[in-house]
């Protein structure tokens, strides 16, 4: 499987696309609906591991929508304590 192949097998591809931008105004959406959705996920794993790699050290501001089941300030958090354990590239 290539590396971004598993994004076939994402239920997000089944969903409403608003669902994973619960912070844009008005959509109908909250956090928690697309993080249950996240949570059910097939791919879960490897969609964090992308945004992680994707979004590196960007600051939380600059971070959109839910992947990986998180927000974009929980990947942040993550991505900060896995490179100071030496477990993502920066």
């Amino acid at each position: 499987m290539s590396s971004e192949e598993w994004a076939f097998d994402a239920l997000c591809r089944q969903g409403d696309p608003e669902m994973w931008f619960p912070d844009r105004i008005n959509n109908g959406h909250d956090t928690e609906t697309a993080k249950r959705w996240c949570r059910a996920c097939p791919v879960l794993a490897q969609c964090r591991a992308y945004a992680l790699r994707e979004e590196g050290d960007e600051p939380a501001e600059t971070r959109y929508g839910i992947w990986g089941g998180m927000t974009p300030r929980e990947r942040k958090d993550l991505f900060e304590t896995s490179r100071a354990r030496g477990v993502v590239a920066g």
